[in-house]
């Protein structure tokens, strides 16, 4: 029997950095199917999966809810010379293919003077949220952050600063990288609301401080939208009728953001940088379009993280009461927590 030696090695070669998030679907057996999304890291001599399924089943009394957890598998690096694991050869499978552009396009770029992710310059939709949520003196701390963090990786991680950075991110209020562990293996939030949406901004957060990754850029990114998406989920249960069909809709962060511009709160000016993240995020998700001249830098991935950050503790400002109720001791898991003022979503 072939065993699962090469490939728990090549995974966790790839996984060494940080955690990745894959999507996929697969059939349920009523005619349709089960979106899935599954983040895979490293954690020690373990590789571990935790999969969070994004679409409803058929019968309406069992819907799952955005992103609800669903299984998760460890696989002991140990067993892997006695094992046939067919489900992580399909892992495997996923991060190359969903992860190949980025990989190959950095390879070939970083073979030049700087790299290509090393560059701190913006993209177009970046330079959008900048002018849409920040001002001037955070773009300048963020681009600092950027420069400091290309620096960290040409110097191999070594006296890299990010303080003023995470007190940008302070600033912002809510739960956010500066208040969470930022080893993602430390999980202050086991289960319930708060850890589907929380828990991406978290992987975001510790790619951000680690950066040792040439997968950081895109990932970031991802993370970041899949917090967004967690999020605006939650806004349309808060605000769109439980008979609408829509409260119970596929909870893409596209879907979401179409169904709340038809809502109560279709005027909201929230919906500009929100479109501009999608259009990122479904970039970060998808195949690299031929006709984009470059990839994502450290800079996109700052101001996508932070961007998110904002729009986040808009949307959720009302309700961070009720969602930190459900959290046990959440002083103490949260340390340094600045809580926004109550106001209406998005403002």
């Amino acid at each position: 029997m072939e065993t699962s030696v090469e490939v728990w090695n090549a995974l966790a070669a790839l996984l060494k950095y940080g955690p990745l998030p894959v999507v996929w679907s697969q059939g349920n057996g009523r005619g349709g199917f089960d979106a899935f999304d599954t983040v895979i890291q490293l954690w020690g001599n373990e590789i571990r999966q935790r999969s969070y399924c994004q679409e409803k089943p058929a019968a309406a009394t069992r819907r799952a809810q955005p992103a609800e957890f669903r299984f998760g598998d460890a696989f002991p690096h140990d067993s892997a010379p006695f094992a046939h694991w067919a489900y992580l050869e399909f892992l495997l499978d996923l991060v190359e293919c969903q992860h190949r552009d980025l990989k190959q396009e950095t390879r070939l770029a970083d073979q030049n003077v700087g790299g290509q992710m090393l560059q701190t310059d913006l993209m177009d939709e970046s330079d959008r949220l900048a002018e849409y949520l920040l001002a001037g003196d955070q773009v300048e701390v963020l681009l600092q952050a950027a420069e400091e963090i290309a620096a960290g990786i040409e110097n191999g991680g070594l006296g890299t600063d990010l303080s003023s950075f995470w007190r940008l991110d302070a600033s912002i209020g809510g739960i956010g990288g500066y208040c969470l562990p930022l080893r993602p293996f430390g999980n202050p939030y086991p289960g319930g609301i708060a850890r589907g949406l929380f828990r991406p901004i978290q992987y975001a957060a510790a790619l951000i401080e680690y950066h040792n990754s040439e997968l950081m850029a895109r990932s970031t990114v991802q993370f970041s939208g899949m917090h967004l998406e967690a999020v605006t989920k939650y806004w349309i249960s808060r605000t769109i009728s439980s008979l609408d069909p829509n409260h119970y809709g596929k909870p893409t962060l596209g879907s979401n953001i179409h169904i709340l511009k038809n809502g109560p709160d279709a005027t909201n000016e929230i919906f500009k940088p929100l479109d501009t993240i999608l259009a990122l995020y479904n970039f970060a998700k998808h195949e690299i379009p031929q006709d984009r001249e470059r990839m994502f830098t450290i800079g996109d991935a700052l101001m996508v993280y932070v961007s998110s950050r904002i729009l986040s503790t808009r949307i959720l400002r009302p309700y961070y009461d009720e969602i930190l109720h459900g959290i046990p001791e959440c002083a103490m898991k949260f340390p340094g927590l600045n809580m926004p003022e109550t106001a209406a979503p998005g403002h």
